[in-house]
């Protein structure tokens, strides 16, 4: 199954006052198997972040050891183009999108409520809440122990 988390569920896992939800989603990830996927641009937005609030040394460890956790999505011309000409109004969403379907994910996973509202005519990928996400996964987890 390919999961993509939008970068602020990342964020949610990365920054200090991390919520257990941030936590339990990458744990149950790694419990089925699953790598999680991200964009590209998503990473230096996260990078620009952290060395904001850490500085650029501990930043760049963090990238370094997100990068050994995730597969980054690519994002071409072909993924930007398509995101603005869906014309929402906030760009990077669209572009998060696009990276996504162009990489046929399943799953996309963010804490954005209005990207989650935009998207849910879509057939794929399904755009999921956190707290929809995990409780998706124990389903599957519990599924694996029957």
């Amino acid at each position: 199954m390919k999961i993509c988390l939008d970068t602020n569920v990342v964020l949610d896992a990365l920054l200090e006052n991390r919520p257990p939800r941030a936590m339990k989603l990458w744990d149950m990830l790694r419990d089925l198997g699953t790598k999680p996927r991200m964009p590209a641009h998503a990473v230096t937005t996260i990078h620009y972040l952290l060395s904001k609030k850490h500085g650029k040394a501990k930043a760049l460890d963090e990238t370094k050891r997100l990068l050994q956790r995730v597969i980054v999505l690519p994002v071409s011309s072909k993924v930007v183009s398509a995101a603005a000409e869906r014309g929402w109004e906030d760009f990077e969403d669209a572009v998060v999108l696009h990276a996504v379907i162009a990489a046929r994910c399943d799953w996309l996973v963010t804490r954005d409520e209005r990207f989650v509202r935009d998207c849910k005519d879509l057939l794929k990928p399904t755009v999921l809440s956190p707290d929809e996400a995990i409780f998706a996964l124990q389903q599957r987890l519990w599924l694996r122990q029957v």
